[in-house]
């Protein structure tokens, strides 16, 4: 077969096979399946220069199925999903840094911060806890006080106002 047509057949291959396995954006990418992702990217190429098609679309199709297996087991069992995606940790609890699962979390104080920064934090007093996501992401919860006021309670504060008049 011509290369062009290898090629796109390989790539439509990957993308079908990504696509059945549910591929999400690499920063929502569990361990597992940054590795059979890169892993399927590396069995698509392999065959452009060995002409062995057939055994790489079967291969990227077994990987999809390993793939898929894994989610099954992180969706039926706890300790699997901790085991293959960890769990989040706190980095700050009531205002207060704690250092030691900064640490743990391979985080530096700068690099908090910033990603605080990013969300228009600017005073961890502010912050009830912040987490650092299996996905690699920071999660965080103001504390009552700053939580920005909905609809529903402006209404309620200005239904309660008027009816004072």
């Amino acid at each position: 077969m011509n290369i062009v047509l290898e090629s796109m057949i390989l790539i439509a291959t990957g993308v079908i096979v990504l696509k059945f396995a549910g591929s999400k954006s690499l920063s929502q990418m569990s361990r597992a399946e940054i590795i059979i992702v890169v892993s399927i990217g590396r069995i698509i190429v392999e065959p452009v220069l060995n002409k062995k098609i057939g055994l790489t679309i079967l291969a990227a199709c077994i990987f999809s199925g390993i793939l898929l297996i894994i989610h099954y087991l992180e969706m039926k069992s706890r300790k699997v999903e901790q085991f293959l995606n960890g769990d989040n940790i706190v980095l700050i609890k009531d205002g207060e840094l704690l250092k030691n699962n900064l640490k743990r979390a391979k985080m530096t104080e700068q690099q908090l911060f910033m990603h605080l920064r990013v969300q228009g934090i600017h005073d961890i007093q502010t912050l009830q806890q912040v987490t650092a996501e299996p996905n690699g992401r920071i999660g965080y919860q103001l504390t009552a006080q700053a939580q920005p006021v909905t609809r529903e309670v402006l209404e309620k504060v200005l239904r309660q106002y008027i009816s004072k008049e």
